[in-house]
């Protein structure tokens, strides 16, 4: 994978969807940093052998580095993520900490110093990034291959899954609309971004929206500008198929989108979670919160 192919800003966009596919959750952009890069905070929860729960809060400094990173620019970020409150800080890069950074590091870690350091060096990084083929893709560091090509296979899975519920509810005489309209969006954004891999090697996101989709359970306040048709569609519907909800109502606001429920009967989670995540990065677009009546999502650009 040839990261250096990608601009800082992309770099910075990859690591924050591969965070969010990691499970990393709560991400927020930390901007500008020192460097004038940008950086992230998420937290991240997990469970002992008592069953107790664990919140950790990471903070992430996401770079491309044409030398190898030195210690004084790692104590600066050791410094920064220990003023947030930060457990870990973990650093993301193409590069490498030189060997007396390492040892640096090491010391630092053998010595339960707070923010404990983590780092996902460059040969580290193609490592992850093929545990989620889907950002891998995105980002064209696939190219035009089968691999990326068979990175849509979850929101196919779920397009066909999704069909097979609207043919049963209608031989059954049932209407499920949240089932055949998910279906339908899911199939056409999974459509696109195929054949903008095959042509492209990496996907292109459109900005095309002039109207409110159409749906007569949605309702839409705000700009339109900035939106791609196709994968709004998509978030939209399955975001209703997924909590059940009656109809939402949407409130545009530059780059962020507020989304609320009416009668939702579920919330987000387990396998839901992590198929509106891998939409949320077909769809280019960043998750802030999710509970049962409420969604805000922003898009990029």
């Amino acid at each position: 994978m040839d990261f250096s192919a990608l601009a800082p800003d992309q770099f910075e966009n990859m690591t924050f969807d591969l965070l969010q596919a990691a499970g990393l959750r709560n991400l927020v952009w930390r901007t500008p940093g020192a460097d004038g890069g940008r950086d992230i905070e998420g937290t991240f929860t997990s469970i002992d052998f008592s069953k107790y729960y664990q919140h950790q809060k990471w903070y992430v400094e996401c770079k491309r580095y044409s030398n190898s990173i030195d210690w004084p620019t790692v104590w600066n970020k050791i410094a920064y993520a220990d003023s947030r409150g930060a457990d870990f800080l973990l650093l993301v890069t193409n590069s490498n900490p030189s060997p007396s950074c390492e040892n640096e590091i090491l010391a630092w870690n053998s010595n339960n110093r707070s923010p404990l350091v983590r780092v996902w060096r460059g040969y580290e990084l193609e490592g992850v990034l093929k545990n989620y083929p889907h950002v891998a893709a995105k980002y064209g560091l696939l190219g035009k291959t089968t691999d990326a090509e068979l990175s849509l296979q979850t929101l196919m899975f779920e397009a066909t899954k999704l069909a097979q519920a609207s043919y049963v509810s209608h031989e059954l005489g049932v209407a499920n609309t949240s089932a055949m309209e998910a279906g339908a969006a899911l199939a056409e954004l999974v459509s696109a971004r195929y054949s903008q891999i095959r042509t492209y090697g990496r996907i292109i996101i459109p900005v095309n929206v002039t109207t409110a989709p159409n749906y007569e359970w949605l309702s839409w306040s705000g700009s339109l500008a900035g939106w791609d048709d196709i994968g709004i569609r998509a978030l939209l519907t399955m975001v209703r198929h997924l909590t059940g909800s009656k109809s939402i109502k949407a409130d545009s606001t530059g780059k962020h989108l507020t989304l609320l429920l009416t009668d939702a009967r579920f919330v987000i989670a387990g396998t839901g979670d992590r198929t509106f995540g891998e939409l949320a990065t077909w769809a280019d677009v960043e998750i802030e919160e999710v509970s049962k009546n409420l969604v805000k999502i922003s898009r990029r650009g």
